[in-house]
């Protein structure tokens, strides 16, 4: 018989299969017996009985064993007890039908805890069986809907917490925490999702599962028990669940608006009706853009049409392939899946009314008793002892959320709870904040803004959190709103609460965090929920500014930490000055004749003063190991400055086109409103405004009907107008505006110039232009030889135009050179001596050249030569063959345009030569351009051409054979690399270059040395000069015919500068030093 046989890998691979199906097996015939032991159905008088196993204490043991053992991605024990129903079935019966069992009790609950743990099921992983274990779960959920289950819970509940601390055992107090724990658990597993209801029957049992779990916990008195128990946190015990209570009353308290739980039937009467004519507005609006044509046939262009307004068309393009597109081509960014996912801070809104009225009422009545009731006696408690647990090293981020969340839900439900009693109380505004606060207190608020700062501080994206970041803004802006309800509070109390918090808020750094929101905040996360968070928060806190400071400046403490140093020559300036004011007050009463008591009265001031030193010392002491911050003065322009940004403003943009104003809450216009204010009015930077996707949407509003004719969006449109009115203005005086608009102002040079048409810009140039015969340059104007030759050989041409130096200012531009300007140029021209013909000029000409072309010649066959006794003849040719071949073809890329091309390094061989100094001395010689401050590579200057790189070529085969003629002792040493260095080492680079001259060049600057200080006897130098002479030897007659035109060239150059001086004064700086 043929076996196929697999790989070896697949062998094993099969074998630990089959042992993981047989230890499945056993594990399952294991379960399958814990399982038969808990229990059956009896039939006693034709009636259904459960009756517990003679082992079942035993068979719950092994259960939560076995369920302990499971891990979030493979739950096996889970997956189990929930495909034979064990929930169901066996633990509410052995909880409902034997109450009286108290042990047995203890382990159903130890087993109903696990089993309702969502996250040891996997489903926050997103498992293959997360979508059956949260089916699983709701259904566990929906036993918990029966009165007798949670009868049952609380009165085993109530038994424990009667007895006295002293007196509860172990048992107990577990029997405690496992309940809290369990109706955590039930609570946390949320509701199924409104796509899914309607496809799988059963479904819609669980749309408003939530809802009714929490009505059931308030009819049965399980959320009174937990208020009742919140009240009191000293025993270790209840520090112990703190977290788990605050995720309870997070999941049924949170998820019910505070101003729907306070509003009266008649104010849901008007909301309703307000409801209902905007939902006829959107229907509208959707049968305005429905086409005419037949469903089947779609039409090409829809016309929309707003209210009292003209029509505008739009195209509707079949969706279908696109023909003309590339299979590789590049498309737009997709949004990351990461910002997608993010999970929002909130719990399902559960504001939604039932189909029973009258249970709807006393559901909200009941809610609403016990939210009070929460509020006003374990609220502070709470916030107190979850304050203390926030604190330490391990804290889960879910935990800071809900701790955030919590407190900024209630701060919201007293704001409104004391609208409504100063309504009924006639404008008398009752202190009720008593209740909250211990979340008002200063510590609680530097606890907000630390985590602010921690969050927007992240040095990596990916480290942000978003949640917690959205819970501290949201709970800031609850805070902030608090302490302005109390600036206007009639109690004195109040207002002076109120004025101590603003002293700590003002002196922090959050428009900056703010700032760093916007950043953070992408359209669309959270549904937009976190933007607009940021908006109101940005609006109230500048608000407050303004109410504090009063137009005043003050300090703001920044991040940045201070020096020590520092911080120690502040003490010491400190203390100096009080000496001398007690020293000077000494002196003015010293006149006071003093008695014996007086004296013993002086002694014992010296030794207070001696101890108040001891003490001063220490706390300086102390206060070196504090972290101490530098701080900053600014007024209210100055910060509100440092919010207002191109970003920011596209957020704010993105909150109020496609009309988004009619969707938004009042209080979110009213922000967008008074930040475009602030920037108008305070900043006075209305320009900021002038883009093309800015002015659009303010058109596109300026034109809506829905809006222009309601008051509330009366000032906004004012405002609108008003921008578009000074845009038009400015449009009038720089007809220009319409391509800038199209760009961001980039900084504010370019603003200013674009907002004064220009005007001083050109007024700078004209007057530079009619400086550059009494200013010298700034920079150095560098000119080349070719440079030189061209304009000697062109003078002649355009001497006897009007403008000859632009004329030739033009000719060395189209030649490829770079732009000299006609100051430069006539400054040159008067250096030639070109007006008195170019005979002097090419004397000149010859006299600045020759020498340096000689030295030229002389060092760049050394630097070849100690490069071919370095790395050889082979290697150096091939190098420059490549480099030579590189250079043709940017020249053919290049064409005609006068261009710079870098030269960058392409291979290992050429890095290793770019380094050395001597092939950089042979770049120079070849005429490239060195590296300038802020680049790394030599570059192909503007005027170098096709000819230009044939003569590259000719010039290092003439420098190659001359290399070859030289001895090795005359081998210059090696050049250092080129560095931008300050004017001082630019000197001495410049002396070690006159070092690496040939002999003989050096002895004739010897000579010029010897003729100054010797004075103008020239028959005397000449005789030293040819004494000097015989003495060298020279090796070849190259060599000697080179000497013999520098010594002719040394003597007519003497005689030119003596003709110089005394033709004309004007000295004229030496371009190559």
């Amino acid at each position: 018989m043929d076996r196929d046989f697999d790989s070896e890998s697949n062998f094993e691979e099969r074998l630990i299969e089959d042992e993981e199906r047989n230890d499945q097996r056993y594990y399952s015939t294991q379960l399958l017996l814990s399982i038969q032991g808990l229990g059956t159905f009896t039939k006693v008088d034709n009636m259904n009985v459960y009756a517990k196993g003679e082992k079942a204490e035993g068979a719950l043991k092994h259960l939560c064993q076995q369920c302990k053992k499971d891990i979030p991605d493979k739950p096996i024990a889970r997956i189990y007890l929930a495909k034979y129903r064990v929930f169901q079935l066996n633990l509410i019966n052995l909880l409902t039908c034997y109450p009286q069992d108290k042990v047995l009790s203890y382990y159903v609950v130890i087993l109903m805890e696990q089993l309702t743990n969502i996250d040891k099921s996997g489903i926050k992983l997103q498992t293959p069986n997360a979508p059956q274990m949260l089916d699983t779960l709701q259904e566990y959920k929906l036993y918990f809907l029966k009165p007798i289950v949670l009868q049952t819970l609380v009165t085993h509940f109530a038994e424990c917490i009667q007895i006295e601390q002293d007196c509860r055992t172990k048992v107990h107090n577990d029997m405690i925490e496992l309940i809290v724990l369990l109706f955590k658990n039930l609570l946390s597993i949320p509701d199924v999702e409104e796509t899914k209801i309607g496809l799988e029957s059963g479904k819609e049992v669980k749309r408003n599962l939530q809802r009714n779990f929490i009505y059931c916990m308030i009819k049965e008195s399980v959320l009174s028990a937990f208020i009742y128990i919140s009240q009191d946190f000293k025993s270790s015990i209840m520090q112990r669940i703190t977290l788990a209570l605050m995720e309870i009353f997070y999941y049924a308290l949170t998820p019910f608006d505070p101003e729907w739980l306070l509003r009266d039937s008649e104010q849901e009467k008007e909301l309703i009706q307000k409801q209902a004519q905007q939902y006829r507005i959107q229907k509208q609006q959707h049968l305005s853009t429905i086409p005419t044509r037949h469903s089947r046939f779609p039409g090409l262009f829809v016309t929309k049409r707003v209210l009292s307004q003209s029509g505008q068309i739009s195209s509707q393009p079949f969706h279908q392939h696109q023909v003309n597109k590339l299979a590789n081509q590049r498309q737009k960014p997709q949004v990351r899946a990461l910002i997608s996912k993010q999970k929002t801070i909130f719990v399902k809104p559960l504001t939604i009314d039932l189909y029973d009225p009258e249970k709807e009422k006393n559901f909200k009545e009941e809610l609403r008793y016990s939210t009070i009731d929460f509020l006003i006696h374990c609220f502070s408690k709470l916030v107190d002892q979850a304050f203390i647990e926030m604190n330490k090293d391990i804290i889960d981020s879910d935990d800071k959320v809900h701790y955030f969340v919590l407190i900024s839900h209630f701060l919201k439900f007293i704001r409104f709870y004391c609208k409504q009693n100063k309504e009924d109380n006639q404008g008398q505004l009752s202190s009720e904040f008593v209740s909250v606060q211990a979340a008002l207190q200063i510590t609680q608020f530097n606890f907000i803004y630390s985590n602010l700062i921690n969050e927007s501080t992240q040095l990596r994206k990916k480290n942000f959190n978003y949640r917690i970041f959205f819970a501290v803004i949201n709970v800031l802006f609850e805070f902030l709103m608090i302490v302005r309800e109390l600036s206007l509070s009639v109690y004195q109390t109040d207002r002076r609460n109120s004025q101590i918090l603003l002293q700590t808020i003002v002196t922090q750094d959050i428009a900056k965090a703010i700032l760093i929101g916007f950043g953070y905040c992408q359209f669309g996360l959270f549904n937009d929920q976190m933007l607009s968070t940021l908006v109101k928060l940005t609006a109230l806190y500048y608000d407050l500014l303004e109410l504090y400071t009063q137009g005043k400046s003050w300090s703001i403490r920044t991040n940045k930490l201070l020096k020590k140093k520092i911080k120690k020559q502040q003490n010491k300036a400190k203390n100096g000055r009080r000496k001398q004011n007690e020293q000077q007050n000494e002196e003015d009463n010293s006149f006071i004749e003093k008695g014996p008591d007086d004296e013993n009265s002086i002694r014992d001031e010296d030794n207070e003063e001696e101890n108040e030193e001891e003490d001063e010392d220490n706390e300086t002491e102390d206060d070196e190991d504090q972290p101490i911050y530098k701080e900053r003065r600014c007024n209210i322009v100055s910060e509100f400055a440092t919010v207002v940004d191109y970003k920011v403003l596209e957020k704010y943009f993105y909150l109020i086109k496609d009309d988004k104003l009619l969707r938004n809450t009042s209080e979110l216009n009213i922000a967008i409103y008074k930040f475009f204010k602030r920037i108008v009015d305070t900043l006075k930077a209305d320009w900021i405004f002038f883009q093309l996707d800015f002015l659009y949407i303010i058109n596109q509003i300026i034109q809506n009907k829905q809006l222009t004719y309601k008051s509330e969006f009366l000032n906004l449109i004012q405002l609108f107008r008003r921008i578009g009115i000074s845009f038009v203005q400015l449009f009038k005086v720089n007809r220009l505006l319409s391509v800038e608009i199209l760009f961001r102002f980039k900084d504010l040079a370019t603003k200013d110039s674009i907002l004064k048409n220009y005007q001083d810009s050109v007024a700078e140039d004209d007057m530079n232009q009619g400086n550059y015969q009494l200013e010298e340059p700034k920079k150095k104007v560098i000119w080349t030889q070719k440079e030189d030759k061209i304009l000697i050989e062109n003078y002649e041409k355009y001497q006897n135009c009007e403008s000859p130096e632009e004329q030739l200012s033009l000719l060395l531009s189209q030649n490829g050179f770079t732009i000299k300007s006609p100051a430069e140029i006539r400054k040159r021209i008067r250096k030639f001596r070109l007006e008195d013909g170019n005979e002097r000029a090419i004397e000149l000409y010859q006299q600045q050249y020759e020498m340096i072309s000689m030295k030229k010649v002389e060092i760049m066959a050394k630097s070849i030569k100690s490069l071919l006794q370095e790395v050889g003849e082979e290697s150096l040719n091939q190098f420059f063959n490549n480099l030579f071949s590189t250079l043709q073809n940017y020249v053919e890329y290049r064409g005609s345009e006068s261009i710079e091309m870098p030269i960058p390094p392409l291979d290992k061989l050429q890095f290793e030569f770019f380094e050395k100094g001597s092939v950089q001395a042979i770049f120079l010689g070849l005429d490239l351009k060195p590296p300038s401050q802020g680049e790394i590579y030599w570059r192909l200057q503007t005027h170098t051409f096709s000819a230009e790189i044939h003569e590259m070529r000719s010039l290092l085969t003439k420098y190659l054979e001359k290399a070859k003629k030289i001895d090795d002792d005359q081998i210059i040493e090696e050049f250092q690399p080129l560095q931008i260095t300050s004017q001082k080492k630019q000197s001495k680079s410049k002396n070690q270059i006159t070092e690496n001259l040939p002999s003989y060049v050096e002895h004739s600057n010897e000579d010029k040395n010897e003729i100054k200080q010797h004075g103008s006897d020239k028959k005397e130098s000449e005789k030293k000069i040819n004494s000097k002479k015989k003495q060298k030897q020279l090796d070849s007659e190259e060599e000697r015919e080179i000497y013999q035109k520098y010594m002719e060239q040394q003597a007519l150059n003497e005689q030119i500068q003596r003709d110089a001086e005394n033709n004309s004064k004007d000295n004229y700086d030496d371009i190559f030093d």
